[in-house]
């Protein structure tokens, strides 16, 4: 009986998290469950993984601990100046380990490992599933929605310069720390309610919808590999590489070297981290599309931030030659949809109770 009532005691944090975020966890393995069955059906279970990610993301999670830590103890020493630091700081910390939040981000953080290994075999196999062919399709239509110009051309007028070319890589790069610190934060720190909710739901969505179901009904590789996709015809795209190889004899970009090892591991057929090309949709626009409207309730200057933030990404998607415009197009259009409906679905749950602050000056949003 004893051994039963110690085991209910260390079982019931588990099952608190797994309860609060169901409806993540349900859409998280929901994906990674469909993805075995339908790759199972096409004969391509064996290149399937769930171990692309755990590394990588073990990595990330000691950088943002280490930094997130630094920043507390900073806040707190400089601005806070309790009259007993080690005390404050170590109680606060135990309060946030007994309160959940710790297991809560831990078991999420696992998942979500999880879930980007498996988005990540699927982006891998799309061409041997649909091999890539929409590339000409999306160059037409580009010309079609920008008067008879590729939109690159448009943005050569204003980004003809090796370091302004230095400087969008750099910002488009950042994108992922973004979205990291984005995860991390609604994760481990963020108290309950709608807005933690519907950015993780949509995120999730987004992924699924836009980086693997769309991707492989447009299966296409995008401007950079246009000419190594098709040798034997003229590239519309060759001008703007030669452009970015010259760039990069001034100032690096850094995006060239991860175009040639994408391709590199499509020509190996193998997984890996970021592996996977896909033009259309543009996952950079719509996660940074999502991180925006996570933001957007934060008031004018967030707003001013995150739109600003959204139209840089999408030039960086254009100028370094990773995307069609009509990919970001349609993200945006997707990504929007997304984080309406599911605040649309979230409206029909009754309202988490307020979270306290388990670490004030870190969980206060």
């Amino acid at each position: 009986m004893n051994t039963e009532k110690g085991a209910s005691r260390l079982l019931a944090p588990v099952y608190s998290c797994l309860r609060e975020d169901r409806a993540i966890y349900c859409c998280l393995y929901g994906f990674v469950a469909a993805a075995a069955i339908f790759l199972s059906s096409q004969g391509l279970w064996s290149r399937f993984s769930l171990w692309v990610y755990p590394k990588v993301t073990l990595e990330i999670f000691l950088i943002f601990s280490q930094v997130t830590l630094l920043g507390y103890l900073l806040h707190t020493m400089i601005l806070r100046r309790p009259a007993a630091l080690i005390e404050t700081v170590s109680g606060e910390l135990m309060n946030y380990l007994r309160n959940g939040g710790f297991l809560r981000g831990l078991l999420l953080l696992i998942s979500a490992s999880v879930f980007f290994s498996s988005i990540s075999s699927f982006k891998t196999l799309i061409p041997e599933i649909n091999p890539f062919h929409w590339d000409p399709d999306f160059y037409q239509l580009d010309l079609q929605l920008h008067g008879g110009v590729s939109p690159w051309q448009w943005l050569h007028g204003i980004l003809d310069w090796p370091w302004a070319t230095c400087a969008l890589n750099a910002v488009y790069n950042a994108w992922f720390f973004l979205m990291q610190a984005a995860l991390f934060w609604f994760f481990f720190f963020a108290r309950k309610g709608v807005i933690r909710q519907q950015f993780l739901l949509s995120f999730i969505c987004c992924w699924v919808v836009n980086g693997a179901v769309l991707a492989l009904i447009f299966s296409s590789v995008g401007p950079a590999f246009y000419e190594r996709l098709y040798p034997g015809v003229t590239s519309p795209y060759t001008d703007l590489m030669t452009y970015l190889h010259q760039a990069n004899e001034s100032y690096p970009v850094w995006a060239l070297a991860t175009q040639d090892y994408l391709w590199q591991l499509y020509q190996q057929g193998e997984n890996g981290i970021g592996g996977g090309i896909s033009a259309m949709p543009s996952m950079h626009v719509s996660v940074a599309l999502l991180l925006c409207c996570a933001i957007w309730p934060r008031g004018l200057l967030a707003r001013v931030a995150g739109c600003h933030f959204v139209l840089i990404i999408l030039m960086g998607s254009v100028h370094l030659a990773w995307h069609y415009a009509a990919d970001g197009y349609l993200s945006l259009v997707t990504s929007l949809a997304i984080w309406k409906v599911c605040g649309w679905l979230l409206s029909f749950r009754p309202t988490p109770e307020a979270e306290p602050d388990v670490v004030p000056s870190l969980a206060k949003h």
